[in-house]
């Protein structure tokens, strides 16, 4: 039977056409796909021939497959890119694991000069802060230390809207900045 007839005999759902092209290909496609890929375990690469045949079998009845190319290329294709996602998928979740990973042992490996460090700096801010007034402490309390949107914090300060928050936000720091700059040197802090 030619491809052309075997697409129209699947065309009109006969099984055992199906069961011809599933047969045909799966072995040469495993031993195929196996050697492209080796570190893909043979399971996976069955279940991705499946569900290769499954779509071609799906693309044959809504007549979206064309005869570009022929049954084998057209598996193996569809094989390829399913695995090509897998394996990127792999790829995306492993870096996304060691990113978790270097960030815990970043935060759990902070060293005492680090500590300290912050510490100092910390106590820097609270006699800087302490210097302002009282409406310019709220203002970058809520905005640095309880990451408030801007929004929230005109509600909270009885602003009349966020682009007014933002406005006060960024005098108060400034503020802040030339307080910094008169007290101490850029020597102090690193």
């Amino acid at each position: 039977m030619t491809e052309k007839q075997l697409v129209q005999e699947l065309q009109q759902r006969n099984t055992n056409a199906l069961k011809q092209v599933y047969q045909k290909h799966r072995e040469p496609f495993i031993a195929w796909a196996s050697g492209k890929f080796p570190t893909v375990e043979k399971v996976i690469i069955e279940d991705v021939y499946s569900e290769s045949v499954v779509d071609f079998y799906e693309n044959i009845l809504k007549n979206k497959y064309k005869y570009s190319a022929s049954i084998k290329t057209y598996l193996f294709t569809l094989g390829r890119n399913k695995i090509v996602n897998i394996i990127q998928k792999k790829i995306t979740h492993q870096r996304k694991t060691d990113e978790i990973v270097i960030q815990e042992e970043s935060r759990t490996t902070v060293s005492p000069e680090a500590t300290q460090r912050q510490n100092e700096q910390a106590a820097v801010i609270k006699v800087l802060m302490s210097q302002l007034c009282e409406n310019c402490r709220n203002v970058l309390t809520l905005f640095y230390f309880h990451e408030q949107s801007m929004k929230e914090i005109a509600e909270k300060m009885n602003y009349k809207n966020a682009n007014v928050s933002k406005t006060k936000k960024r005098e108060c720091f400034k503020k802040l900045m030339k307080l910094a700059k008169e007290k101490y040197s850029k020597t102090d802090f690193f």
